[in-house]
């Protein structure tokens, strides 16, 4: 028992640390997304403008 303990112990801080950076990587991609969809749009827009003038 104590073993598994000291086991749990070590593991799961290492764990956590894993998931913040997982959870870190996957919101600066969400935002980059976010980013290139909104320069997009926003390109798109007088775009499609031009063309119907």
């Amino acid at each position: 028992m104590t073993d598994n303990e000291q086991e749990m112990d070590y593991i799961i801080p290492f764990y956590y640390d894993i998931l913040y950076e997982v959870i870190k990587d996957s919101n600066k991609r969400q935002r980059r997304n976010y980013t290139r969809l909104n320069l997009r749009q926003l390109g798109a827009r007088p775009a499609m403008g031009n063309t119907q003038r």
